[in-house]
């Protein structure tokens, strides 16, 4: 079973002072990133097709959140007073909102701050729901 996380931050932690040794880095970062999603997609389809038990089952399905093969999982949710401002109206505020966060994830990742520190993360649409992992 794998430590993510523990790969994860190992990798990123790469030395990269070089170009030989940037690529390095960067092939390990991706060879750990795609086992993640793998992983990931593997653990949100047995989620949706509710082969795996939620941690918290007394709440409301759409809130319901899970740990599978070492990774956090949990829907994408709206919830419609955090958007009742918005001059734009998006027909799923969910989806817009964590592709958003990814992005954040992923400039958060490309500036390569050292001791900046955060955590593989993907999006999963499977049948209809969308599954942050």
């Amino acid at each position: 079973m794998h430590d993510w996380n523990e790969e994860f931050q190992v990798v990123q932690n790469f030395p990269s002072e070089n170009f030989i040794q940037r690529m390095q880095r960067d092939r390990a970062v991706s060879k750990v990133y795609s086992d993640f999603v793998e992983a990931a997609t593997a653990g949100a389809i047995a989620l949706v097709e509710g082969k795996i038990t939620p941690l918290n089952p007394n709440e409301p399905l759409r809130q319901h959140v899970y740990v599978y093969n070492q990774i956090f999982f949990s829907f994408a949710v709206d919830c419609p007073t955090n958007y009742k401002d918005s001059t734009t109206l998006d027909s799923n505020p969910s989806y817009t909102q964590s592709n958003h966060d990814l992005s954040g994830l992923r400039q958060l990742q490309g500036i390569g701050i050292q001791d900046l520190y955060h955590l593989a993360t993907c999006l999963v649409n499977y049948c209809g729901h969308r599954v942050i992992c």
